[in-house]
């Protein structure tokens, strides 16, 4: 929001608009009420309820865990560096 009005007042100044011309003030502040108004909206709704994840990815995240502790580990046994 404040970008728009950054760029609304530069623009202003650039084209040496006189200041009573207030429509890019008029965008920004819609802007802003705008976006008042969603993360009004977004905070007054009830949290949606999370999803846990199946059994099988919860197995298939377990075994990419493991392949990926199993490398590092090997990695380290041969002496190399895991970055």
């Amino acid at each position: 929001m404040a970008l728009i009005a950054l760029f609304g007042n530069h623009v202003q100044l650039a084209q040496r608009w006189k200041r009573d011309f207030v429509f890019f003030d008029n965008v920004a502040m819609f802007v802003y009420l705008g976006s008042l108004l969603f993360w009004m909206v977004a905070f007054w709704l009830p949290e949606r309820k999370r999803v846990l994840l199946s059994v099988e990815t919860q197995n298939y995240f377990l075994a990419l865990r493991q392949r990926g502790q199993h490398d590092l580990d090997r990695m380290k046994s041969i002496g190399g560096s895991p970055l």
